[in-house]
């Protein structure tokens, strides 16, 4: 069962920011890099699989008024971070790997940027090994949305 990334804030804004395109589309377009101080907010990298909760996260984000870089896949995340945002929003169960291999480029590039699990993936496994690389904070996909976002506010 998909959930529904409004279920919460149940505001019209919310619903109707779902149905309406992203500023930045991912999978398989060419990133233009956002400059995000002239923009005066944070980029903020969505890296979510499923376009339903992709887009709910980026329409939050939004929301919240900051610059979301939404991104599909590995590939896509890889790329992304050349954009140096100020904070990512990782899932770990990717289609052409684990969200893992991102954030482990992240600690060996000792790159600036806050990193959050959003993932509601079983493997135990999985999760102790994404801890082993000492994210910001740990969220369960798609309970604790509202936590994310108060996260991504103070990050």
């Amino acid at each position: 069962m998909k959930s529904d990334p409004c279920h919460t804030h149940g505001s019209t804004r919310c619903r109707k920011l779902l149905t309406e395109k992203p500023h930045i589309e991912p999978a398989g377009r060419p990133l233009e890099l956002p400059d995000y101080e002239e923009a005066g907010a944070k980029g903020v990298l969505i890296v979510e699989d499923d376009p339903l909760m992709r887009k709910g996260i980026v329409a939050l984000v939004q929301m919240k008024g900051h610059v979301p870089l939404p991104a599909a896949s590995i590939a896509e995340a890889m790329e992304a971070l050349q954009s140096l945002p100020s904070a990512v929003v990782l899932d770990l169960n990717l289609p052409d790997g684990s969200g893992i291999d991102i954030l482990r480029r992240i600690r060996a590039e000792r790159l600036s940027v806050k990193v959050a699990i959003f993932s509601g993936a079983e493997d135990t496994t999985l999760f102790s090994d994404a801890i082993a690389l000492q994210p910001d904070a740990v969220f369960r996909k798609p309970d604790d949305v509202d936590r994310l976002m108060d996260w991504l506010a103070a990050a």
